[in-house]
């Protein structure tokens, strides 16, 4: 009787719109304690953490790698969205090969982790291939809020970690070099909000899912 009653006095779209701000809230509420992680290892500062190959950088890795198969698998499951989410998932490994370009350095000559451009390459040609039956799938997408999380995911990885924790700009602010008290910053600025960042994507994954599910829903309806 009682849920009966909540449902009568909240509508269907308002309990969607309630049910995306609770996501929503919860995403933030994980990135402020990822923040906070973070914080807490950047008190005690050591190589090991921040630097290649620490455990930041894993971590990275291992969110990424999830954020990749989540997309594989709504690919999979999903036809019509099919171009747009192998996109999205070849970024993700795009982003993972050039996290391990240290490994790949010392075991791939010349080349490195730069072959994995060939990742976005073909699945830009793939989407070109069905941009026709892709095209209201991708407008839909735009309106969506897993759209909204993909943008602050890459605001964060490009002009906050990439760009302030570029070395020439934090030599400039510190008045230094890129040795003693600015390497470790920068690392910090640089790997934190990364891993930030690709938090973001991975919840702009599980968020497109569920965005994804409710369009055909309505769709349906």
């Amino acid at each position: 009787m009682k849920g009966n009653l909540i449902v009568s006095i909240v509508s269907q779209r308002e309990q969607n719109i309630i049910w995306m701000v609770v996501r929503q809230v919860a995403y933030t509420t994980c990135l402020v304690l990822i923040t906070m992680f973070l914080w807490k290892l950047g008190a005690w500062y050591h190589e090991v953490i921040f630097n290649e190959g620490g455990l930041v950088e894993n971590i990275q890795c291992v969110v990424l790698a999830v954020a990749m198969l989540l997309f594989g698998w709504c690919a999979v499951l999903y036809k019509n969205w099919r171009p747009l989410l192998v996109a999205f998932g070849s970024l993700c490994l795009f982003a993972l090969c050039r996290e391990q370009d240290a490994f790949l350095d010392a075991h791939i000559p010349l080349i490195s982790w730069k072959f994995c451009f060939v990742f976005p390459m073909a699945a830009t040609c793939y989407m070109g291939l069905r941009f026709k039956g892709l095209k209201k799938y991708l407008f839909s997408f735009f309106e969506m809020p897993a759209f909204h999380l993909m943008m602050a995911a890459m605001i964060v990885i490009i002009p906050v970690s990439e760009c302030i924790g570029h070395k020439p700009m934090i030599a400039a602010v510190l008045g230094g070099d890129d040795f003693g008290l600015g390497k470790p910053i920068r690392r910090m600025i640089e790997e934190g909000g990364e891993l930030l960042g690709y938090f973001l994507v991975l919840f702009a994954a599980i968020e497109l899912i569920l965005n994804i599910r409710s369009y055909k829903n309505l769709r349906k309806s």
